[in-house]
């Protein structure tokens, strides 16, 4: 798999857009060919090479990690669900740097509402923090306006590629957090 993904990438720009910590997911991947968009697109980097997308520059490395100010408030968050969620078996609790996830996969059903009321009791003190759902997983973000759709279109723009209309993204994924970048995909003026 590894191999097909670097081979799509010598031909197209190629992200990874997710809600789990961008190190970890370049970790577990290791292709320094594409990009990166982890927690839900809060924290975005990409490649340091000539690029044959953007016209303009020799060489370009992309950063972008709009909620820098959010990341003490959700280590202290992370390290109270760690606490609140121990004694409910199954229950992971996951620091994504810029995000935290709480997956219940493995907790008992009869425990899920448990489990939920455990991570809002730990939220109700941080108003901009937001509660959101994906499958089978409690996700804590930042109250700003930021997604995977706007990760999406954030890296067309950087690469030149938002308003071309012979531009075709392909945008795949199984969760709800998908959703938004489903959204500017269908929204975009794309004609082959």
């Amino acid at each position: 798999m590894r191999k097909t993904v670097r081979k799509l990438a010598r031909c197209f720009p190629t992200a990874i857009v997710t809600g789990r910590c961008k190190d970890k997911v370049y970790n577990f991947v290791r292709l320094a060919e594409l990009y990166y968009a982890g927690s839900h697109g809060l924290d975005i980097k990409g490649p340091t090479r000539s690029s044959k997308y953007n016209k303009d520059r020799k060489s370009e490395t992309l950063l972008f990690q709009p909620a820098t100010q959010f990341l003490p408030m959700i280590d202290g968050v992370y390290q109270q669900l760690v606490d609140k969620t121990k004694p409910i078996p199954g229950a992971m609790v996951e620091n994504n740097k810029f995000c935290v996830s709480v997956h219940f996969r493995c907790v008992d059903e009869k425990k899920w509402n448990e489990l939920a009321h455990q991570v809002k009791s730990v939220l109700k003190d941080y108003p901009k923090l937001r509660l959101t759902q994906g499958r089978k997983v409690l996700e804590i973000r930042p109250t700003i306006k930021w997604d995977k759709g706007k990760a999406l279109e954030f890296l067309l723009e950087s690469l030149g590629l938002a308003n071309c209309n012979d531009v075709f993204p392909i945008y795949i994924g199984d969760d709800r957090s998908d959703e938004d970048a489903f959204k500017v995909v269908n929204n975009l003026n794309c004609f082959l």
